[in-house]
């Protein structure tokens, strides 16, 4: 499933809400949340060529 970065975080964002009426906690858990989505994903493939330690 591909999904858009700026609606992750909207979605992210509206179920914080779900979870507090502080505008600061909000960000707080939706911060903690994508940053851990952003973690646990796939990381893309470095398309710069590998540099040899020799």
């Amino acid at each position: 499933m591909t999904v858009e970065f700026g609606e992750l975080v909207l979605a992210v964002y509206d179920e914080a809400a779900q979870y507090s009426s502080d505008p600061r906690e909000v960000s707080c858990l939706a911060m903690q949340t994508v940053q851990e989505i952003l973690w646990h994903a796939p990381k893309p493939k470095s398309s710069r060529p590998s540099r040899s330690l020799n």
